[in-house]
C-alpha cells in the first residue's frame, strides 16, 4: 500500500517545484560594455575625471524594437555584494527610446552590482520580466574624456550590434 501512495505523492511534490521553476522569468548576465538580448541593448562607458572615483559611469538602455516590445517599463538597482544592501538608482521608470543613466565611479566601491529590471504594463520590482545584471564597471566599458565622444560611441555600437542573445 505504501507503493501506490509514494508514486502519486512524488509526482504531486515534482510539479509543485518544477511549475515555479518553469514561469520564472528571463535572468541575464550583462558582462560585457556591449550588451544585448531580445528586446533590450545595454551599453557602458566612463567620461573620465581627474581620478578614478569621480570618474562618470554612463549606462545607455536602449529597446531594440520598442514599437513590438512588451517591455515598457524599467528599473535600476545597485547593490553592495558583501552585505546584501540595496540602493533604488530609478524606481519603475517608462522604458524610451533612449535611457541613460549616470553615476558616479565610486558609487561601485560600496554598490558594485547593478540589477537591470524590466517589465511589461503589470509588472512589479519584485516579479520582472528580464533582469540582466552586472557586477562592476564591466572591464571592457571604454574610456573617454569627453560626452561628445560617448555619444558617438553609443551610436557605433548601436549600428553596428552583434546578434542578441535568445532565451
Amino acid at each position: 500500500m505504501r507503493k501506490t501512495t509514494a508514486l502519486p505523492l512524488a509526482v504531486a511534490m515534482f510539479l509543485l517545484l518544477a511549475v515555479p521553476l518553469y514561469s520564472q522569468n528571463a535572468e541575464y548576465y550583462g558582462a560585457d560594455s556591449v550588451f544585448a538580448i531580445d528586446d533590450i541593448a545595454v551599453f557602458w562607458a566612463i567620461l573620465k575625471g581627474p581620478e578614478i572615483a569621480t570618474s562618470t559611469v554612463y549606462i545607455n538602455i536602449v529597446p531594440l524594437d520598442p514599437n513590438d516590445s512588451e517591455l515598457t517599463t524599467f528599473s535600476v538597482v545597485g547593490a553592495n555584494v558583501f552585505t546584501g544592501e540595496e540602493e533604488i538608482l530609478v524606481d519603475s521608470a517608462p522604458l524610451e527610446e533612449e535611457n541613460l543613466i549616470l553615476k558616479e565611479y565610486g558609487h561601485f566601491y560600496s554598490f558594485a552590482e547593478r540589477r537591470l529590471l524590466f517589465y511589461g504594463d503589470e509588472g512589479t520590482i519584485d516579479d520582472p520580466l528580464v533582469e540582466i545584471y552586472y557586477v562592476g564597471v564591466p572591464d571592457t566599458a571604454p574610456e573617454f574624456l569627453k560626452e561628445e565622444h560617448i555619444q558617438a560611441f553609443f551610436a557605433h555600437s548601436l549600428r553596428n550590434l552583434p546578434a542578441p542573445h535568445q532565451e
